[in-house]
């Protein structure tokens, strides 16, 4: 279950997921989750602009597979 708190005292929750796919499945799901709510900031340089994301998201995949791989 991926979750999304609301506040910082973490007693509501504020958007959640549980994924119940094959581990390649659940991991696209939990990316899709992480990018509904990490922020972007649009980094304009000289005429083109880019999107920086909040959290890198090599880091956060990283975390998410891990985490499924080693959950009980």
């Amino acid at each position: 279950m991926l979750g999304r708190f609301a506040g910082t005292n973490k007693s509501r929750i504020a958007d959640s997921v549980v994924a119940r796919s094959l581990l390649p499945l659940a991991v696209d799901e939990a990316m899709a989750f992480a990018r509904r709510h990490l922020m972007i900031a649009s980094i304009i340089e000289a005429i083109r602009r880019r999107e920086q994301w909040s959290r890198p998201l090599v880091a956060f995949r990283e975390a998410v597979v891990n985490e499924f791989a080693y959950a009980e």
